[in-house]
Parts: structure tokens; sequence; C-alpha cells
């Protein structure tokens, strides 16, 4: 006589005669009567088809895969998620969002201003990483800064900034002119003069 099969939700059992049968477990149950769960995220790790970026979770006869925090996909395929796009709004004020792997991201800063967010404008006069000329002024503005002639000279406040030339006005109207500097002369006065 030919062995009698019967099927049940977590197997197929074969009538093998007198007191015998056998179960033919389906996938993710073991045991004698198919009824003990395997774990596949420990037993059979290895056939598992979970990302390398993924958590394994066992379930009754099978296994879920979820996506690491910072991936996203179905479990099977994890992707690193763009942390500069997942943001709302830029999350660089002045400058470049770069993602920096899982649940990261890097500012790089545009000249002029820094911190994590490049949201602080850099001080360049009270630093002194301005480039104004030696005879001139730094003002700080946001991102920049200026550079101004200091008074008695003249020029564009980044390549020169030269003494004025007091005697174009010609101050001395009845005597000889001394320059004596910056914002500084001398009338020598003829004689009757003042």
């Amino acid at each position: 006589s030919f062995p009698t099969r019967r099927s049940s939700d977590l197997g197929e059992c074969i009538d093998n005669g007198i007191n015998s049968y056998q179960c033919l477990c389906e996938d993710g149950w073991k045991d004698t009567n198919c009824d003990m769960d395997i774990n596949e995220c420990v037993e059979e790790a290895d056939t598992v088809s979970c990302s390398e970026f993924a958590l394994c979770a066992n379930s009754d006869g099978s296994y879920t895969c979820t996506c690491n925090a910072g991936y996203e996909g179905e479990g099977e395929e994890c992707a690193d998620i763009n942390d500069c796009e997942a943001h709302a709004e830029d999350p660089c004020t002045h400058g470049t969002c770069l993602d920096n792997g899982p649940g990261a991201y890097k500012c790089e800063c545009t000249a002029g201003w820094t911190d994590s967010h490049c949201d602080y404008d850099v001080d360049e006069c009270a630093t002194g990483v301005h480039e104004c000329y030696a005879n001139a002024l730094c003002t700080n503005i946001e991102g920049s800064y200026t550079c101004t002639c200091m008074g008695g000279f003249e020029g564009d406040g980044v390549s020169s900034c030269t003494d004025v030339d007091d005697c174009v006005s010609t101050p001395c109207a009845n005597g000889e002119f001394i320059d004596n500097g910056i914002n500084s002369y001398q009338c020598l006065c003829e004689d009757g003069w003042k």
C-alpha cells in the first residue's frame, strides 16, 4: 500500500503505515510535527536576504528585514538617505550641504561664514584675516568686510592708501607750504603775513 498524505497549516503529513508518519514542513518550520519555528535570522543567517544595512526580525514561519536608521528601502536593499535632501530647507544657511554617510551631513561654508550650519558671520576685521591696506580701516559686514583709507590717505583701501598731498588745495596764500605728513602741514608766511 502507498503512504497517505494529509496537508496541515505547517506542513504535509505522510502516513507511512501503522503508527508511523512523516511531516514535510513548510518553509520556516521544523521538528517532527512541524510545530517549531526556525529563527532564520540566527539558524539560517547565510540564506537570509536582508541587506547588510538592515535588521533581521524573526516571525512565526518567516522573517522581516527593516533598514537601519539613516537608510531607506524595503529591507532586502537599503540605500543611504541623502541627509541634505531629507530636510525641508537646506540645513546650510550660507554654504553647500554634503551628505556624510548614514544620518550625517557636513556644511561647506562660503567665505565669510562659519559654524556647523554656516550661519555665523566671520568677523574678518577682529580675526585679522582681511586684506585691507596698512593705512586702511576694516569694517565687518555680514559675510564679508570693507576697507576704507584712514583720514589723510586716499585709495581703494585694499591695494593702496597713499598720503593725501596737502599742497593741492594751496592752503598757504602768502607763504611757503611744508607738508608735515598725514593731515599735517605748515605755512611759512612771508613778511607781513600771518
